[in-house]
């Protein structure tokens, strides 16, 4: 097929990955702020990865005229390497594509993604490690946030999961430190293990009520997580769900949990009220739920449901009361 370029809205377009390698090779060098912009029309994106790789010149990407229907498992990353398309720094996607890869985007230059209506998966670790990623529009038609695919996302700072979204995967969005808000939609019902662990500058968190499970770690190391409520239909609390949340003041946990894990709220030294709003066995409230809390665990089972509060200063919390 002959190769064509075109200028179109002040995007240079080709139809092959060849023509493209060939004009970002002939171009100067630039750098991520001054990106080529161009539109490549092409159905079948495999190689695309090492053509901008080898051309090594920052691009900004349009595949709106491409009829794919998926991005590719390791689309811009090459597993063999551990290495992510740096050159990436921009792209619009094709408005048919239905899903997002595993590893599609891990560790690219991407700065920010609008995925279009219709997507309804985000494969694992599809934008893993993407650090100057600052934000991601997500589609109402996203059905869950696939495990670690936002990983690392270090730049991003906030993110609103779409309103049929019924999943938050496991380490979704571990490690986002710059991560300041997230909003969870009423129809989210798990959310995973160290689904945001060590997202530190996470202030607060509403836990819709159709949440059933927390899983382990969630939302340990959110070191300016200032309160958090556990709402009714979640049963369980598990392992250090908020272990290190050294900004915890306030919690509230739901009438329906049954069991508290080991270590599930260990070194939060800055927490003074607890609600404790259900009946918890002994033995569904682990001996180190509240580890380094001093005596709350003992005052909790033998004063049942209320709301417990402590004085006590940081780092010497042994006197805890329930209020009247």
């Amino acid at each position: 097929m002959e190769e064509t370029m075109s200028l179109t809205n002040d995007k240079t377009s080709f139809d092959s990955i060849e023509g493209l390698a060939r004009y970002l090779s002939d171009n100067l060098a630039n750098t991520p702020g001054t990106p080529y912009a161009v539109k490549l029309d092409v159905d079948d994106i495999n190689g695309l990865d090492v053509a901008l790789k080898t051309a090594k010149k920052y691009t900004s990407l349009d595949l709106s005229g491409s009829t794919l229907k998926a991005i590719p498992d390791d689309a811009f990353y090459d597993d063999g390497t551990d290495e992510g398309n740096v050159f990436l720094v921009g792209i619009t996607l094709p408005g048919g594509v239905k899903s997002v890869g595993r590893w599609a985007f891990c560790k690219s230059g991407l700065e920010s993604i609008t995925l279009p209506d219709g997507v309804e998966s985000i494969g694992k670790c599809a934008f893993y490690g993407c650090t100057g990623l600052k934000s991601a529009a997500l589609p109402g038609s996203v059905k869950g946030i696939g495990v670690e695919a936002f990983m690392r996302c270090t730049g991003l700072k906030s993110i609103v999961i779409p309103d049929r979204a019924d999943s938050i995967g496991d380490g979704a969005f571990y490690g986002c430190k710059n991560l300041e808000s997230i909003v969870l939609p009423d129809s989210v019902k798990s959310i995973g293990d160290y689904a945001f662990m060590y997202c530190t500058s996470l202030k607060s968190v509403s836990i819709p009520a159709s949440v059933k499970s927390i899983g382990v770690e969630a939302f340990a190391g959110c070191t300016s997580l200032q309160s958090a409520a556990i709402p009714d239909g979640v049963e369980s609390i598990e392992t250090e769900v908020f272990a290190e949340c050294s900004g915890l003041a306030s919690v509230s946990i739901g009438k329906s949990v049954a069991h508290i894990g080991k270590k599930s709220f260990y070194k939060c030294a800055s927490l003074a009220s607890v609600a404790l709003l259900g009946a918890i066995a002994p033995e569904g409230l682990d001996e180190t739920a509240f580890d380094g809390l001093g005596d709350l665990r003992d005052k909790y089972l033998g004063g049942g449901v209320g709301t417990y509060t402590t004085a006590a200063p940081v780092g010497a919390r042994s006197a805890w009361a329930k209020k009247s």
